[in-house]
């Protein structure tokens, strides 16, 4: 287990636990969980302000307790907090301030709890910052973070980032007739994104956009004309392409390939204000789309792939 402020380790039981909005509008939580998030490179000091609305929105929408170590309680003493000291003296569900409807994008359950905690934030972020000064070091009453970085409530992406629900359609004979993708911003974690990408990819291929088979996959079959044979290209994909990988262009390629014309495109209809581009290894989620001879589809199951 570790702490879900400073990131430490903790060996046995938390010190104390602390409900969602108990933390979300305590400017001492945030100046703890804003200098271990600096101290641990998930944020520079120089972006803090500009990140605090995705951070407040991640933190907010955590529907379970929080565990804090002996040092955040030491630290915490004295702030008017209750901090219980089980897991057994808070409900273990239903703290959430809000909850993810996609990416960044939230439904807000309490106004008043969340304008309480982004004021917290904004007091909290003006302080650490002010601590730090222009050199960016860290004061001696910091509490400290020992361990590794990246775990627990905290995401390694904080800036916007892109991913993909990618959709391929199969008429259950082992041949793919055509694509669909669609682009979404991302700025939480990989399981986080994932858990979204998976939930709308049951309703999102309806308005995903089309894309044919790229040529490099198209299936050679050999036809006699006129006595010679001719190979002849059709216009579909093995399902392999998907499952497996494939062969185009004499190089064996990775089960994502197939999709990169697509993703391509789409990169191109990003406003340019936006200043996003398509990162060299996107989070993708992969649902196979079941066709039938009425022209109906529907999903078949997800999974998740990295290019």
């Amino acid at each position: 287990m570790t702490c879900d402020l400073c990131d430490s380790f903790i060996a046995r039981d938390p010190a104390c636990v602390l409900g969602t909005k108990d933390v979300v509008t305590s400017k001492d939580c945030w100046k703890l969980y804003l200098k271990s998030l600096i101290a641990d490179k998930v944020v520079s000091l120089e972006i803090i302000q500009e990140s605090l609305a995705g951070l407040l929105s991640q933190m907010a929408s955590s529907d379970t307790p929080w565990a804090l170590c002996e040092n955040c309680k030491r630290c915490l003493t004295g702030s008017g907090l209750p901090l219980y000291l089980t897991l057994k003296d808070l409900s273990p569900r239903g703290h959430a301030l809000c909850r993810t409807l996609e990416p960044m994008v939230y439904e807000v359950l309490d106004d008043d709890g969340m304008a309480k905690a982004l004021k917290a934030a904004s007091a909290a972020a003006r302080e650490v910052c002010s601590s730090y000064g222009l050199t960016g070091h860290r004061t001696t009453d910091d509490c400290e973070n020992p361990e590794g970085p990246n775990r627990g409530r905290r995401s390694a992406v904080i800036s916007p980032q892109i991913m993909f629900n990618l959709w391929y359609v199969h008429g259950g004979d082992g041949l793919i007739y055509s694509l669909r993708a669609r682009a979404y911003v991302c700025s939480g974690d990989d399981e986080e994104d994932l858990s979204v990408l998976r939930r709308v990819a049951l309703t999102d291929y309806l308005i995903a956009r089309p894309f044919p088979i790229p040529e490099a996959f198209h299936i050679k079959e050999t036809v006699i004309e006129k006595m010679d044979d001719v190979d002849k290209a059709l216009p579909v994909a093995h399902i392999s392409a998907v499952t497996e990988g494939a062969v185009a262009l004499g190089a064996v390629c990775s089960t994502i390939t197939i999709f990169e014309d697509a993703m391509k495109q789409l990169e191109k209809d990003f406003p340019s204000q936006s200043g996003l581009t398509v990162p060299e290894n996107p989070l993708v989620c992969i649902t196979p789309l079941v066709g039938d001879e009425d022209g109906n589809i529907k999903p078949e199951f997800t999974s998740k792939r990295r290019l």
